[in-house]
C-alpha cells in the first residue's frame, strides 16, 4: 500500500514501470514461442493448451491457482482498505460505523475484510463465473476511469492540487 512506503513518489513509478516492463517482455516471449510451436486450431479451441506443450504439466495448474489466489487476496485487501477509509471518513453515515471500529492496533481493517468477504460470497452466488467476470471487468474499468477523471479535472481547471503543493516545497 502506498501509505506504507518510505518514499512513494519514487517507489510507485519505479515499481510500476519495472512490473510493466517485466510483464511485457514475458508476454511477448510467450506469444512468440507459442505462435511458433502451436497450430492455429489448437490455439483457437483449447483454453489450456499450455498443458500439452509445457515441460511439466503441473506448472500450468500451479500458475493458474497462484495467479487466482494472488489477484483475489490483493483485491480483497485493497477493497477492504477502501471500505475502511469510507467508514473512517463517515461518508455513508451509520451504515459503516461497525466497519470503522474494527481495526487492529497496526491499522489493519479486519472488520471490513469480513464485510467485503461476505459481499464477494454474495456475488459468487450468481453461479456463473462468466457473468461475474464480465461484471468485474466493467467495474474495474469504471473505477480506473473515475480515478483518471479525478486526476484530470484539477489539471484541466488549473486548480491547485496535491501534486502542485508538493512541488512548491
Amino acid at each position: 500500500m502506498s501509505g506504507e512506503l518510505k518514499d512513494p513518489s519514487k517507489s510507485i513509478p519505479r515499481g510500476t514501470l519495472s512490473a510493466i516492463g517485466f510483464t511485457c517482455v514475458i508476454y511477448i516471449l510467450l506469444s512468440l514461442l507459442t505462435a511458433a510451436s502451436c497450430s492455429t486450431f489448437l490455439l483457437q479451441n483449447n483454453y489450456v493448451f499450455m498443458m500439452g506443450i509445457c515441460v511439466w504439466k503441473p506448472f500450468v495448474t500451479v500458475g493458474i491457482i497462484t495467479a487466482t489466489w494472488s489477484a483475489s487476496l490483493t483485491n480483497l485487501i485493497g477493497s477492504s482498505r477502501v471500505l475502511a477509509a469510507l467508514a473512517k471518513d463517515d461518508i455513508f453515515g451509520f451504515l459503516l460505523k461497525l466497519v470503522a471500529k474494527g481495526v487492529t492496533a497496526k491499522g489493519n481493517p479486519w472488520c471490513s475484510v469480513i464485510v467485503v468477504g461476505l459481499l464477494v460470497e454474495f456475488c459468487l452466488l450468481m453461479g456463473s463465473l462468466n457473468v461475474i467476470a464480465q461484471l468485474n471487468s466493467v467495474l474495474f474499468l469504471l473505477s480506473y476511469c473515475a480515478s483518471n477523471l479525478a486526476c484530470l479535472m484539477p489539471e484541466l481547471s488549473s486548480a491547485p492540487n496535491f501534486r502542485f503543493a508538493h512541488n512548491l516545497f
